[in-house]
């Protein structure tokens, strides 16, 4: 065998962060003991924001790099993963359309839920208010109350691209959160003839969808980052929805957002 001398080697690159954004099934090829693990996505996303930008970098006039502003990142809304803290799943008959959940008999209401997404964000120094503030271009998944889910966008049907109301907005009007509660679920459905004696609820898989799928694209005038919480289940919801807000609280301190 004759040995010939390399001429070219390409150098390799990392995904600069548009690329993370426009694809996030490339977090996919992270070992799966990590996909589950909230400390490491959020220092995931934190490194996608702040290390990958660096191997994409601007000259400014006397050919000096700079970091590109966040306005140079991408012109649409960044969508953070959702972090699990309950199942997000449960089975109702009685009590499924009516507004309210029940965990070892105490009825919390989705009025209670909110009251703590926004306090536990005051003391985690983000003030949200509960007003509608619309978002473009999102494809809300169609959902199933009589049958599974299933927690792959290859196997989710989403609707036409269009407006979409987020349940809270922060002061500044920079971070939005949408609350995937089981009535959010009910109203997602697909509309076919719905057997009440047993209906099946999974918010949680509701919000994923959105954050894989129907949020990658949506765009705001004001809103640049969006957090997906969801209806815990039925065990410990408050508990269980206020760590999903201090994990996408720190979310966020990671992207420099708060």
């Amino acid at each position: 065998m004759k040995l010939k001398k390399v001429e070219i080697i390409r150098a390799p690159r990392f995904p600069t962060q548009n690329a993370v954004l426009r694809d996030r099934s490339l977090l996919s090829v992270l070992p799966k003991r990590w996909q589950t693990n909230n400390v490491v996505l959020t220092a995931v996303s934190s490194l996608c924001a702040i290390s990958l930008t660096a191997c994409n970098v601007d000259k400014n006039s006397n050919g000096t790099s700079v970091l590109p502003s966040p306005s140079k990142v991408t012109d649409k809304i960044i969508v953070a993963p959702v972090f699990k803290h309950g199942s997000g799943y449960y089975e109702y008959d009685e009590f499924a359309l009516s507004g309210i959940t029940t965990t070892n008999n105490k009825i919390v209401t989705e009025s209670q839920m909110e009251d703590n997404i926004i306090a536990e964000s005051k003391l985690l120094g983000v003030n949200l208010t509960k007003k509608a503030v619309k978002v473009d271009h999102v494809l809300t998944p169609i959902t199933k109350l009589n049958g599974t889910l299933e927690n792959d966008v290859k196997k989710v049907e989403f609707r036409k691209p269009g407006s979409f109301d987020l349940d809270f907005i922060s002061d500044k009007g920079d971070i939005g959160i949408e609350y995937v509660s089981y009535s959010d679920y009910a109203d997602w459905n697909e509309k076919k003839k719905v057997n009440n004696d047993h209906l099946v609820f999974n918010p949680y898989v509701a919000a994923n969808m959105l954050a894989e799928k129907g949020m990658i694209n949506a765009k705001s005038d004001t809103v640049k980052a969006v957090g997906l919480l969801y209806d815990p289940g039925k065990s410990d919801q408050e508990e269980q929805i206020k760590l999903q807000v201090r994990d996408f609280i720190n979310w966020l301190k990671g992207q420099g957002l708060v």
